[in-house]
């Protein structure tokens, strides 16, 4: 339901005909537009996100900071983050990415319309099913050589993935706004792009002694962090997909704001 406020002010600007001013105004408009986004987001019976990433959403939904991994020298010795298993979960991650993506675009297009600015689906992803796919972010680290991701497409990779995450929370917020609920923080350290979210890319091997690859413990700090995010974007939007609906105004006697029958709430 609307805001106790919120239908209030609508009452009072409607139906008191109370002085009018221009802030007062606004913020009716916003409480109806509010209004109106929600009715068309309940009427258009949009599925939730099943969320099986194994992710932990953050307080408020909030976005958890993705810490670049630390680049460590290939010596035989220090526990690398494996290439295949890294490309592995960047896949699942680009995945997960795509049903958030496109989950917010459909809820922006019946907020608004199919031309509103929302995501475009990702290329190289799996198609979106609605179902978030499970994570694994606990890697098996390898000293050896040929084993170990290489440092700046491994870099690269989880740079572009907490972009798009601060790209994608760009576009949840849009949703949560336009129905008048608070927008999430984003704390990734992402910084927005295009919605044309971009492939996720294979990665190099740290081939020979003394090449740079990543810490197995940093790479399955990042991992986390961006599954953590998956969960709360997931969550965020969910909360979004189910708006109360308050009453709208009709009855005034103010002939300058009277509502039209297309104004009501089925």
């Amino acid at each position: 339901m609307a805001q106790e406020n919120q239908i209030t002010r609508i009452i009072e600007v409607g139906v008191r005909q109370v002085n009018l001013n221009a802030r007062d105004i606004g913020l009716t408009l916003a409480a109806l537009a509010q209004e109106n986004a929600r009715a068309r987001v309940s009427a258009g019976s949009v599925t939730d996100l099943t969320d099986s990433s194994g992710g932990t959403a953050g307080s408020g939904n909030a976005l958890a900071a993705v810490v670049t991994p630390t680049v460590v020298a290939q010596d035989g010795v220090a526990l690398l983050a494996p290439k295949t298993a890294f490309d592995t979960q960047i896949g699942l991650i680009e995945d997960a990415h795509e049903e958030i993506g496109v989950k917010a675009a459909e809820l922006l297009g019946l907020i608004a319309s199919a031309s509103y600015p929302a995501p475009a689906s990702i290329d190289a992803a799996a198609t979106a099913d609605d179902t978030i796919a499970a994570i694994t972010v606990a890697l098996t680290g390898s000293a050896d050589a040929d084993q170990g991701v290489e440092d700046a497409t491994g870099i690269a990779q989880i740079n572009q993935a907490r972009n798009i995450q601060a790209t994608l929370a760009k576009a949840v917020n849009a949703v949560r706004v336009a129905q008048g609920l608070a927008p999430i923080t984003d704390g990734s350290g992402g910084s927005i792009i295009d919605y044309a979210l971009p492939d996720a890319a294979a990665t190099g091997t740290a081939a020979a002694a003394g090449e740079n690859s990543l810490t197995e413990a940093s790479v399955e700090a990042a991992l986390s962090a961006l599954r953590n995010n998956i969960a709360s974007l997931a969550a965020a939007l969910t909360e979004a997909n189910a708006p109360a609906i308050g009453p709208f105004v009709v009855a005034t006697q103010n002939p300058n704001w009277k509502f039209v029958a297309g104004d009501t709430t089925p």
